[in-house]
């Protein structure tokens, strides 16, 4: 006898049995699953077409996938026909700064503005801010902002050094150290600025300051270019000999771009220094600013008054006290003391 249309001949129980139509309508095909007997399942257009696909390629075109002729080594901005690699994504990344302690190379651009992020553990607020006294030390991060070096004058001279340190307001620790008796010399190289007036402060470790010591500027010197000129005022020894201060008014260094201290050890013991600090006067004035002028400012720290004759007075926040030698009305006050 004749089958009816779009059957087919087979045994859709679970037994033995004489064969019986399977009717396929549209989008059906004879198929098992993992239960069940043998039946009609229902199969897309779609389906059938990626099914009866010539090869693996004619099937990633039916599914919109790419093949390996569209897997590169390169990850690029707007390319939609092509996918990078694992490689290429993890290189990718590898090359990103880490999220703990990055470290960032080059000039930053953009705002003219941003905050500054630096760690000093003698300042609770140090991840946050800058106090006004490292904010007016040209040297302060020094070794994240500018060219640091040292060298030899005599062999072995350098011991130790970690520039870090030398930077960070941090005076409890030291970063260069030069051996009893030699010299050695540490270069600070700066973007070009017109005049090096101002003060220059070296700090050393208790009972480790140098026997001898030079500050000198490179610039156009008295219309040299490319000049070394000695700071030769005599530096002012403070703090027990802890820091040693030097007051640059020499107004013939002129664009200058490095700072070199040269330091000799005594014979009896290494030279161990702790920080190096600049404050630059401006020109004109001889002013430096260490208050924000746009905002109210606050002051946690003693602030000693030190004139040529020595301490004449203090301001103590803690106490909110102020002590000095004398009171006078500016010229043209009008406000009784």
């Amino acid at each position: 006898a004749n089958m009816a249309a779009n059957t087919l001949k087979g045994n859709a129980t679970a037994d033995s049995a004489d064969p019986s139509d399977i009717s396929i309508a549209a989008n059906k095909f004879p198929a098992r699953a993992s239960t069940g007997n043998l039946e009609a399942k229902s199969i897309t257009d779609f389906g059938l077409g990626l099914v009866s696909a010539a090869d693996a390629a004619a099937g990633r075109t039916a599914l919109g996938a790419l093949g390996s002729a569209n897997i590169t080594q390169t990850i690029r901005n707007g390319y939609t026909a092509t996918t990078p690699s694992e490689d290429a994504v993890y290189d990718a990344l590898a090359a990103k700064a880490p999220i703990d302690n990055p470290t960032f190379t080059g000039d930053r651009v953009g705002a003219d503005f941003a905050q500054i992020l630096y760690s000093n553990p003698l300042n609770f607020n140090s991840a946050y801010y800058i106090n006004n006294m490292e904010s007016t030390n040209m040297f302060f991060a020094a070794d994240k902002r500018l060219s640091i070096s040292h060298s030899d004058i005599d062999a072995g001279a350098v011991t130790s050094y970690t520039y870090a340190n030398l930077f960070d307001q941090n005076f409890d620790s030291y970063g260069f150290s030069v051996a009893a008796g030699k010299t050695a010399e540490i270069t600070i190289t700066i973007p070009s600025t017109s005049f090096a007036l101002g003060i220059y402060a070296i700090s050393f470790r208790w009972g480790y300051a140098p026997e001898i010591i030079k500050l000198e500027f490179y610039g156009t010197y008295d219309g040299a270019v490319g000049t070394w000129a000695e700071c030769v005022t005599s530096p002012v020894y403070a703090s027990n000999n802890h820091t040693i201060i030097f007051k640059y008014s020499d107004t013939k260094m002129r664009d200058f771009t490095k700072v070199r201290f040269t330091l000799t050890a005594k014979s009896s013991g290494t030279c161990s220094v702790s920080q190096i600090e600049a404050f630059i006067d401006y020109w004109a004035s001889g002013e430096k600013q260490m208050f924000n002028k746009a905002m109210a400012n606050t002051l946690t720290q003693n602030v000693i008054l030190r004139g040529t004759s020595g301490i004449t007075g203090y301001i103590i926040p803690s106490t909110g006290s102020l002590q000095i030698a004398k009171i006078y009305p500016v010229a043209d006050s009008t406000t009784a003391l």
